[in-house]
């Protein structure tokens, strides 16, 4: 998934991670009551992200909605890490997005094989207790401080 894509995602993921309001198979009723139970910032956000929306020429917002079927696809546990990547990505001050961005863009120069390889590891690193995780990262760290 390119940058683009997953911003792409993101905004319509943040237009269902309430998933409150908006449903497509709920009657108008229901809805209401939807966005009755919203909180007042809750609307607010929701309202920004449809005025951003509406602004997208028609193939982007063929795109998001090609993505937010596929969202929907996913299994909740896939949903929640999709939303839980996106939540830290709000959190991150601009530098760090700039500094992902760049290593996003030399992950994808990279030949199919080697990103294979780093995404084989990373499944690796996932499957890890959280104790094995802080001793690699901590081993990691020790040996970029060598480096420097």
């Amino acid at each position: 998934m390119n940058r683009r894509d997953f911003l792409k995602l993101s905004a319509i993921v943040g237009l269902a991670v309430s998933q409150k309001a908006f449903a497509q198979d709920a009657d108008i009723s229901d809805n209401q009551k939807r966005w009755n139970s919203l909180s007042d910032q809750e609307k607010a956000d929701l309202k920004q992200k449809f005025e951003r929306f509406k602004k997208l020429s028609p193939q982007q917002k063929d795109n998001l909605k090609k993505a937010y079927k596929k969202f929907k696809t996913l299994d909740p546990e896939k949903q929640e890490r999709i939303r839980h990547s996106i939540e830290r990505w709000k959190k991150l001050s601009p530098d760090q997005k700039n500094e992902f961005r760049q290593k996003f863009k030399k992950f994808r120069s990279m030949s199919p094989e080697r990103r294979k390889k780093i995404r084989e590891r990373l499944q690796k690193f996932r499957n890890l207790s959280p104790d094995q995780k802080q001793k690699l990262r901590q081993r990691f760290r020790s040996r970029r401080r060598q480096d420097s």
